[in-house]
């Protein structure tokens, strides 16, 4: 007998992240996942995850990856329809 196959149909959606608040808005996000999901109580008990990291990092006062640099825009991206 073969083992049951589920398959589970996933929708994507790419949205491209053109300022500092829409990034903090998708990095927030993805750091709740885990507390919506119920995996986790608190973000400082959500394993293995970048906000994990970053928490630990500053209470360490450890360096972390060097800073983003501000958006500025790119020319060609009013030359992309839709």
């Amino acid at each position: 007998m073969r083992p049951l196959q589920l398959i589970v149909p996933v929708l994507v959606i790419f949205e491209a992240l053109l300022d500092e608040q829409a990034l903090a808005a998708a990095m927030a996000y993805v750091d709740l996942n885990p507390l919506r999901a119920g995996i986790a109580d608190t973000p400082e008990a959500s394993d293995f995850t970048s906000i994990q990291a970053r928490l630990e990092a500053l209470n360490h006062q450890q360096p972390t990856a060097p800073c983003l640099h501000p958006f500025i825009g790119n020319p060609s991206n009013e030359a992309i329809d839709g």
